[in-house]
């Protein structure tokens, strides 16, 4: 099912009480909107999410470069992001998962240096957490991570994203007074989404 959008063009995590069925299992979640900067209210959802035994994933994909998010505070599940949204190669990503899900997960997909012990009855696979099956390629993957977030942590995330709210600010203000001017920014995002009727019609 799709969480349908409130008012403020952000999914609405106050009707999953009444959405979560039985069979729900998994809750996905954007922690940020590519297209309006709008942010759902994570810890609320997570709440309803495990009230009902599900497990929730989030994408932060969007957010892991405008703000941090603390998995153990929200009590996030699995979290994923992009190596490129922090200045990383394309290609690469991280995969956050709590140990003891990760453990109770089978490997959809066999490959080097996964199987811990064969036997005539089946194998067993190794221990979280999961890597490639290359060491060369893993070494050389995790660097450029690593390398790209620290040229990101190089600089304040909570002043940069201040600053580019700001600049958002200033660009949406300007923007209004041209005419068919209309915004879809969410809140006080750093992202400025807008339609502008009347350039529209002067391409067309």
């Amino acid at each position: 099912m799709k969480l349908p959008l409130n008012a403020q063009r952000l999914p609405d995590v106050d009707l999953l009480p009444e959405l979560i069925t039985p069979r729900s299992r998994i809750l996905a979640l954007g922690q940020m909107s590519n297209v309006t900067g709008g942010c759902p209210d994570l810890a609320r959802a997570i709440t309803f999410a495990h009230s009902a035994g599900m497990v929730v994933m989030v994408d932060g994909a969007q957010g892991a470069v405008h703000f941090p998010a603390d998995v153990q505070q929200l009590d996030i599940d699995f979290y994923a992001f992009s190596g490129h949204k922090l200045y990383g190669p394309t290609g690469i990503g991280v995969l956050y998962g709590k140990s003891e899900l990760l453990e109770a997960m089978s490997p959809w997909l066999g490959g080097g240096k996964m199987v811990h012990e064969v036997s005539f009855d089946g194998f067993t696979t190794q221990s979280a957490p999961v890597e490639t099956g290359s060491w060369n390629a893993k070494c050389r993957w995790c660097h450029r991570i690593k390398r790209g977030a620290g040229m990101a942590a190089d600089y304040d995330i909570n002043q940069a994203e201040s600053w580019s709210r700001s600049l958002a600010t200033l660009a949406e203000d300007a923007l209004a007074k041209r005419p068919g001017f209309r915004s879809f920014r969410c809140q006080d995002s750093s992202l400025l989404a807008f339609d502008l009727l009347a350039f529209i019609i002067a391409i067309w």
